[in-house]
């Protein structure tokens, strides 16, 4: 049996520009493209100061978008789900690529096998950009 490799998994506390104020989906995209672009760079920077150990980098509930705040859930949707694969999964992808790492977070997501409904969704990104792992919460507490 071989010993797997030491790594550091880092919980990167960082500041969650919230979409509930815009008036748009397009403005919405462009802040989630905005806090991506910041996360970025707070991994890259992250993974320099501590090291080339850091292989997991999970980051907070709600970190994309924040929560919804008596939008209804239809609009919540269309400005603040995820589609599977979409441009922000890509994303992440990318930055898992280029700081080789893991990347855990939570996030509203779309499934087109569900239209008109979305899940909260915890997911790891693996290094290679690809979505490795997705559990929706199924149960809560809100009703739409």
């Amino acid at each position: 049996m071989s010993i797997p490799e030491p790594y550091i998994a880092l919980a990167l506390q960082t500041v969650c520009d919230a979409v509930n104020a815009d008036q748009t989906v397009e403005t919405a995209r462009e802040r989630m493209a905005r806090s991506l672009e910041r996360i970025r760079m707070q991994i890259l920077g992250s993974k320099r100061f501590i090291g080339a150990d850091v292989r997991l980098v999970v980051l907070p509930e709600y970190f994309l978008t924040g929560f919804p705040m008596g939008e209804p859930a239809a609009l919540w949707a269309e400005k603040a789900a995820l589609e599977i694969d979409g441009p922000e999964y890509q994303a992440l992808g990318r930055i898992a690529a280029e700081a080789d790492v893991f990347i855990g977070g939570n996030a509203y997501e779309r499934d087109p096998h569900f239209p008109g409904l979305y899940f909260q969704t915890s997911f790891v990104v693996a290094p290679s950009g690809e979505t490795v792992l997705r559990n929706r919460r199924l149960v809560s507490v809100l009703s739409v």
